[in-house]
């Protein structure tokens, strides 16, 4: 055979990022996808992951950037990554 093969005994999950992760969770919001229907999801999917981290939101918007502080702190993780780029798009971060 010509093909590659890959043997182990034992698999572990890394959370993708959660190391990393050193200050506040930033999200990336433009501000014409700031509807009722979307922030009620994003405070829904914060409170699912809560934890110690803080989070903040980048309100993008035609007269430049607006910096928000919210109030449910997560805990980060490839789930919660995960959430939030469906919900905002796979730019949301950072």
């Amino acid at each position: 055979d010509d093909g590659n093969s890959i043997h182990c005994y034992s698999i572990e999950t890394i959370e993708a990022g959660a190391a990393e992760q050193t200050g506040p969770l930033v999200i990336r919001l433009n501000e014409t996808d700031a509807n009722r229907e979307t922030l009620e999801e994003l405070d829904r999917i914060l409170r699912v992951h809560s934890g110690n981290q803080e989070v903040q939101v980048r309100l993008i918007g035609g007269d430049g950037e607006r910096m928000f502080k919210l109030q449910p702190m997560v805990a980060t993780s490839s789930d919660l990554y995960g959430e939030l780029k469906v919900l905002l798009g796979a730019s949301c971060l950072g």
